[in-house]
């Protein structure tokens, strides 16, 4: 998913039927009209395209840590740290962005509650974190969204987020939802890497329901249980916060939301 475009075309039509065979020639005596040949059928048609996508895109510049926002807004969560990153072998441009010093606040980036889940939502974000020690990070559409949220490893909210903490002893990144009072958590396998940028995508599919969660384009995991219902406004947040002032900060490098309405 994250290495296409989540906005799918049909089908390619069918190939063009082949001629009719000749008609059956009559019997001798009563000379019967040799069958004319059938006619070429007519070429299928292209399927139908997918329920188009669109959708609100956020971006960092490469270097002096400014930001970039089309169709969505971006909050700044604390403060960049020296600001922006050039790209290097192992992660994207991005802004680093710290905690501002209070211990589980969240240094990094959200938006406003402008998706409606219900409408088949789609997450994508690119980035990184710093270091793995007293880090809690969270990536993903939530009804709450702030520099205090989250505080904690299982905080209030209705949401689909990834999620790193070595407060709660994480070793992979694990995939969360949650219905407002329950938390379904699935462990996607896949360890983080300090200063390694991922990609996590997020997928609602409203028809089963179910969410699912990809990490560099992988299925990761698939969750049934204790979804935030349809008609739910959320907004992306991505960041990361420390019991410590800045001991771990939030590489965000691009986001992306795509709704069908």
């Amino acid at each position: 998913m994250s290495t296409k475009s989540v906005i799918t075309t049909g089908g390619s039509g069918g190939a063009a039927g082949t001629n009719g065979t000749n008609g059956t020639q009559g019997i001798q005596g009563i000379q019967g009209i040799q069958g004319v040949t059938g006619a070429t059928g007519a070429a299928g048609g292209s399927g139908g395209a997918h329920t188009a996508k669109r959708y609100a895109r956020a971006g960092m510049s490469s270097r002096n840590g400014s930001t970039d926002n089309t169709g969505d807004t971006m909050v700044t969560l604390g403060g960049v740290y020296n600001g922006g990153k050039d790209p290097t072998t192992t992660h994207g441009p991005a802004n680093e962005m710290h905690n501002d010093g209070s211990a589980d606040w969240v240094g990094g980036y959200n938006g406003a509650l402008m998706y409606c889940i219900g409408t088949n939502l789609q997450f994508w974000y690119n980035g990184y974190v710093t270091s793995l020690s007293d880090c809690r990070f969270f990536a993903g559409l939530s009804n709450t969204v702030g520099q205090t949220w989250p505080a904690s490893d299982s905080p209030s909210g209705k949401f689909a987020m990834f999620r790193f903490s070595s407060i709660a002893s994480d070793t992979n990144f694990q995939c969360i939802t949650s219905d407002g009072s329950t938390l379904t958590v699935v462990d996607s396998g896949v360890a983080p890497v300090a200063n390694t940028g991922n990609v996590f995508a997020i997928e609602f599919v409203d028809s089963t329901p179910a969410v699912n969660f990809y990490i560099d384009g992988a299925l990761v995991a698939t969750i049934t249980t204790h979804l935030p219902g349809n008609g739910v406004l959320v907004a992306y947040q991505a960041g990361v916060s420390s019991h410590v002032a800045n001991t771990s900060l939030c590489g965000f490098s691009l986001v992306q939301v795509w709704s069908d309405r």
